[in-house]
């Protein structure tokens, strides 16, 4: 087995025992038995142990690709562009909540180092978020409102509406909440354009 497929190996791996058993009751020795490995090769592979391990397992969980597109689509208006986020959100709802469901129930129990890893990419799509509104908000302040909204309200609903099943009560499913958070909250926004410094 090459460097590159035993690392995969324990990546993948330990990602599942961290859904099944939490991140604290695994151990090195449960991640190096299930990848068919020795601690002392995982840790010639990893060599800040389990810590390390987790931040590879949170960036490959992470829900970049899953939010933002690969080329940023930069439509005319924003209302155009909302509508291309908020699909490929839509879209992506189940594969998003199967892969970062365990990792929000778990990051309560980790400790601030273990979490930074997380933080700073989740901050970094949010960033990227608000780049892309800058396009149409001209004002910073307001731009990072709008991707900070966005971005709670996508990982609201998937906690409170999806994950508790409560869509049906609340009669919110991904398209018809979708389309309330674009004519509630972002209402006054949806007729701006493109500014003409934008390429």
């Amino acid at each position: 087995m090459t460097k590159q497929n035993l690392g995969d190996t324990i990546i993948q791996n330990a990602a599942q025992l961290f859904r099944k058993q939490g991140y604290k009751a695994t151990s090195i020795k449960q991640i190096a038995n299930a990848s068919d490995c020795t601690t002392a090769a995982l840790y010639y592979y990893f060599e800040g142990g389990k810590a390390e391990i987790l931040e590879h397992v949170m960036k490959r969980l992470a829900p970049d690709n899953l939010i933002l597109e690969e080329k940023p689509v930069l439509p005319d208006t924003l209302a155009e562009f909302f509508e291309i986020r908020t699909n490929l959100m839509k879209g992506n709802m189940p594969i998003l909540a199967e892969r970062v469901r365990w990792l929000l129930m778990e990051l309560v129990n980790l400790s601030e180092e273990d979490k930074a890893p997380f933080q700073r990419h989740l901050l970094s799509i949010q960033a990227e978020m608000q780049k892309s509104l800058g396009a149409y908000v001209e004002d910073e302040t307001l731009a990072n409102q709008v991707s900070w909204v966005m971005f709670c309200s996508m990982f609201g609903y998937q906690q409170l509406v999806v994950m508790m099943g409560l869509q049906e009560a609340s009669g919110l499913d991904p398209d018809n909440y979708l389309e309330a958070v674009r004519n509630v909250i972002f209402k006054d926004l949806m007729d701006l354009k493109k500014r003409p410094d934008v390429e």
